[in-house]
């Protein structure tokens, strides 16, 4: 690639013990690269799911058989597989 990008500047390498679980959470944004730079993301976590907040964009992922409240302008509410 060529421009403002660095190849390799999304990679990401996690190593651990054994039997320790860890959770990765990737999120793009796509943008033009003149555009203004967005608002950082937040990630809140409940026993109905995650919540992912950027803006006034929420992203629900709900566990199966949950209710999760979102309160935000923009929402998509995405229900997990059993």
């Amino acid at each position: 690639m060529v421009g403002p990008h660095t190849p390799g500047a999304w990679r990401a390498e996690v190593s651990g013990g054994e039997g320790r679980s860890r959770r990765f959470w990737t999120f793009l944004v796509p943008a033009d690269v003149d555009a203004p730079k967005e608002p950082p993301a937040t990630l809140e976590e409940s026993p109905a799911g995650w919540i992912v907040k950027q803006g006034d964009l929420a992203v629900a992922l709900v566990r199966p058989g949950r209710q999760i409240n979102i309160s935000a302008p923009r929402t998509i509410r995405i229900e997990l597989a059993d």
